[in-house]
């Protein structure tokens, strides 16, 4: 499992505080648009309700996206169905529906193109990308990334660059032959995203650097990078992703006392955020560990 950015909207749940400020914005939200006109304003608001569900009720956001296209096309508003494609296209993404994702970024991106609009266009190329990275086609997944790339860098805009510069380096990183590769656009992805303080950006890249350190032997490098994203995720789900991979330095340094303190962590976050995927690895890790430390033949205990 790697992390990757998909529309600058990643579905990591935060904590609470968090969590009750988007949902604080929803039911305002919610409450405003039956006194809105039937206007682009409320194409606007029915599109950010969109955005703040995708990742806590999919279905919800779906039916959003698509109350905003139809009031869109009503009205011939080309940048609220641009949009609106791209939300309906992520929440059947989010539920693996690729063919109904692939469609509806595509006729996303014809709308982009239409109003001339570089930052959308880039944005959905990104998730298109994704899509083909998804079911392993990863040649023409990275033929999007780098068209994505481009138009990013020609408006040097600095999140895109770092967003899609993240995912380029999934692709590379799949093979051991293109480890270098993964580790020149996670670099890239992690310099920028130190420059502009992108707390996400950071941990996403660090973690991934970390791991093609591992997989090329250099432990102690594998280590300090996976520490960074540690501090940079601390408030995220993901943190507990990091630490498993924490885990896997001390264990191939066989030091097993600290791998299963450190699992056990992951697990702890795992379960208050209650990511089954998450907990699974670490039960899985906790289970390897008994297995593949040595045993303590004068108390027959483990560490």
């Amino acid at each position: 499992m790697k992390i990757r950015i998909i529309a600058l909207v990643f579905s990591l749940l935060l904590f609470t505080p968090i969590t009750m400020i988007a949902q604080s914005e929803v039911d305002s939200l919610k409450s405003r648009i039956p006194q809105l006109a039937e206007d682009s304003t409320k194409v606007n608001s029915f599109i950010q309700l969109s955005s703040l569900l995708i990742d806590s009720s999919v279905e919800e956001a779906s039916n959003y996206a698509e109350e905003a296209l139809d009031l869109a096309t009503k009205i011939d508003y080309v940048k609220g169905m641009a949009q609106a494609f791209k939300y309906i296209g992520l929440s059947h993404y989010y539920q693996n529906q690729y063919v109904e994702a692939t469609l509806n970024y595509q006729k996303s991106l014809k709308q982009f193109e239409k109003s001339n609009d570089q930052i959308g266009i880039s944005n959905i190329l990104n998730n298109m990308g994704t899509v083909y990275s998804d079911q392993g086609d990863d040649e023409k997944a990275l033929e999007l990334y780098l068209r994505s790339l481009r138009i990013a860098e020609d408006l040097d805009d600095k999140m895109r660059i770092c967003t899609v510069s993240l995912n380029i380096g999934l692709i590379y990183q799949k093979k051991s032959s293109s480890l270098n590769e993964a580790k020149e656009y996670y670099t890239i992805a992690l310099d920028i995203a130190n420059e502009i303080e992108y707390q996400l950006g950071i941990g996403y890249a660090s973690v991934n650097l970390g791991e093609v350190y591992l997989e090329l032997g250099q432990d102690s490098l594998a280590l300090v990078h996976f520490e960074q994203s540690s501090e940079a995720l601390q408030n995220s789900v993901a943190v507990s992703y990091v630490l498993l991979n924490i885990a896997k330095v001390y264990t191939k340094q066989k030091d097993f006392f600290e791998a299963k303190k450190v699992q056990e962590r992951a697990l702890s976050i795992a379960e208050v955020f209650g990511n089954k995927g998450f907990m699974a690895m670490a039960f899985t890790g906790l289970a390897l560990e008994i297995t593949t430390q040595p045993l303590n033949r004068s108390k027959l205990q483990w560490p």
